[in-house]
């Protein structure tokens, strides 16, 4: 991810763009999706690395491309030392999350609809409205 923006509330009841702000240099931000044989389930993975550290959250996710759309659910966080795990957990309900994800509706999962896709970026808009941009490095 090279910049991101979220949004605010106005009064009428819409929402705006709040302002955005790029990722610095030294900030590796990642997301990772491996489809299952069908290519319409699999696994997300997002990563925010600092030098040799890591942060890194996986779970399950879905692809709906009539909708050019992929809903998941955050269930794993690892915390590296280069390849080295020195942490591990789950997060937002785990292993029960997971195994319900499946009977979960997009509106109760958080996605990515994806509006521009190319072999060197990718933009999309999360569910509440922000966007954000990834490059390829």
């Amino acid at each position: 991810m090279c910049f991101t923006t979220g949004v605010r509330r106005q009064r009428q009841g819409g929402i705006a763009l709040g302002k955005g702000f790029y990722l610095p240099r030294i900030v590796s931000a990642r997301i990772g999706f491996e489809p299952d044989a069908d290519g319409d389930r699999g696994r997300i993975s997002n990563q925010a690395r600092l030098g040799g550290m890591a942060l890194q959250f996986t779970g399950p996710a879905k692809y709906i491309s009539k909708k050019n759309l992929l809903a998941f659910e955050f269930t794993q966080l690892q915390v590296l030392l280069g390849t080295r795990l020195l942490y591990q957990s789950t997060v937002r309900g785990g292993a029960e999350k997971e195994a319900g994800f499946e009977q979960l509706s997009i509106a109760q999962l958080p996605f990515f609809t994806f509006f521009g896709v190319t072999e060197t970026w990718i933009a999309a808009r999360g569910r509440g409205g922000g966007l954000a941009l990834w490059i390829r490095d």
